[in-house]
């Protein structure tokens, strides 16, 4: 199947697919809300085990900021402390539906990739099988043609290397030529290769934040465009 890359990096996508939480409108989520029971093995520190629990709130916590910020609205409990990882946790959570929402698009239009290029080797090969003419029935087309290009599906068969080779339709494409080249560049990493931020921040030489930030409005960007549409 063409486009493997993508289609893995979609479907390890775990964390995406408990998002749509029905219990919590989208404007009042708050990372106290996912607050459970939690497992009593955990050797962190004890006021942060039960948020480890639920799949949303680990991911949220594998970036140190946020981390940090829970950790200080558990320790010194305020307002300010709670609006503040409050206010991160949101954005995390918007992220995560726009990402969800972007792999839906990027999962079928491989498979639609996949499906018409099917087909175009198909139609190829019963060109190819055609004879030259009524009299030369055991001659085909395919015959001419030098063994080392004799295989009409070794052009199409090849992996996707950037957002754009998946645009199946000028929609997509054009939303995705919309984006600068960092914002294409780091949705590649993290689309096509299947990187985290942390890794694309090692790989370009910058600060995991960036990343993270410029992953966030390019996911933006990409939804108004293609809603606008």
């Amino acid at each position: 199947m063409f486009c493997k890359k993508i289609i893995k990096v979609v479907v390890n996508l775990v964390v995406s697919s408990t998002i749509e939480d029905k219990r919590y409108n989208k404007r009042e989520v708050s990372i106290f809300m996912y607050k459970k029971e939690g497992d009593r093995s955990y050797k962190k520190e004890p006021e942060l085990k039960e948020y480890y629990v639920h799949p949303i709130l680990r991911t949220f916590l594998e970036n140190s900021g946020n981390y940090q910020l829970l950790t200080d609205a558990l320790k010194k409990p305020s307002l300010q402390t709670k609006e503040l990882v409050d206010q991160a946790f949101k954005e995390f959570y918007s992220e995560m539906r726009l990402v969800k929402y972007i792999s839906s698009l990027i999962h079928y239009s491989s498979i639609d990739f996949d499906r018409k290029q099917r087909k175009i080797r198909n139609k190829a090969q019963l060109i190819l099988d055609q004879p030259l003419s009524e009299d030369k029935e055991n001659t085909a087309i395919k015959d001419l043609i030098p063994a080392a290009n004799s295989e009409p599906s070794s052009l199409l068969e090849e992996d996707c290397n950037t957002l754009e080779d998946l645009a199946t339709t000028s929609a997509l494409y054009n939303s995705i030529r919309s984006l600068t080249e960092k914002e294409r560049s780091v949705l590649t990493w993290h689309f096509i290769h299947g990187l985290t931020d942390t890794e694309i921040a090692r790989k370009t030489g910058v600060s995991q934040q960036a990343v993270t930030k410029t992953k966030r409005n390019a996911l933006k960007k990409l939804k108004r465009q293609l809603q606008a549409m």
